[in-house]
């Protein structure tokens, strides 16, 4: 009979050996092996040698968790994650063009893990709300992005003008609606060439 190595002692990624144990029914050696977790394991020195037994099943049960435990798959935070991802990163997606196709990214944090997007942006304060990239020619970052009305993100259009008069930057509509005049005469006034200031203020 071929002699044992002996692993007593030795560590093999989680598990450390502490003693010999029977022969299963192959007449294989098995070591009985305590968990950086606290939990035991009786396995062969092969699986341990070459990486097959790295804990007692914790190692696996911590990955899935991560994977598909978080509890928020399908929830508006997991859809918008999931969505951005793929409109940025799915060269098949119909809105690609828009936004990876031009440019737009993904940060990796985020590309790896829903966890990491959930933990920057926190959940969606309302149904009314989405995710909206403050700077829209910059990508998907934590410091881009915030959970935002439909109404907020019409404002932060890139086809929506915006006005800077006396220090102060706001939307066309915005300027409209505190001035005198109505849309229509503003918008007449621009046409004949007056400037945006002008039309609003005179």
């Amino acid at each position: 009979m071929t002699t044992a190595i002996d692993h007593t002692g030795e560590k093999f990624s989680l598990l450390t050996v502490i003693k010999q144990g029977d022969r299963d029914k192959q007449n294989i050696i098995r070591w009985h092996c305590v968990c950086e977790c606290g939990g035991t394991i009786l396995t062969r020195g092969s699986a341990l040698r070459s990486g097959k037994t790295k804990s007692c099943g914790c190692l696996g049960k911590k990955n899935l968790e991560m994977r598909t435990t978080h509890g928020l798959t399908k929830t508006p935070e997991w859809l918008a994650w999931k969505h951005l991802k793929q409109r940025c990163l799915n060269v098949d997606h119909p809105s690609y063009a828009n936004y990876g196709g031009r440019g737009i990214a993904v940060c990796k944090r985020w590309q790896e893990s829903f966890e990491s997007f959930h933990a920057d942006m926190g959940d969606r304060p309302s149904d009314k709300h989405s995710i909206e990239r403050i700077n829209n020619s910059e990508g998907y970052f934590p410091y881009n992005c915030k959970w935002a009305t439909t109404k907020e993100q019409g404002r932060n259009k890139r086809t929506t003008k915006h006005e800077l008069i006396d220090g102060v930057t706001k939307t066309r509509d915005e300027w409209i609606k505190e001035c005198k005049w109505s849309r229509q005469t503003v918008y007449n006034r621009i046409n004949r060439g007056w400037t945006f200031a002008d039309a609003i203020n005179h």
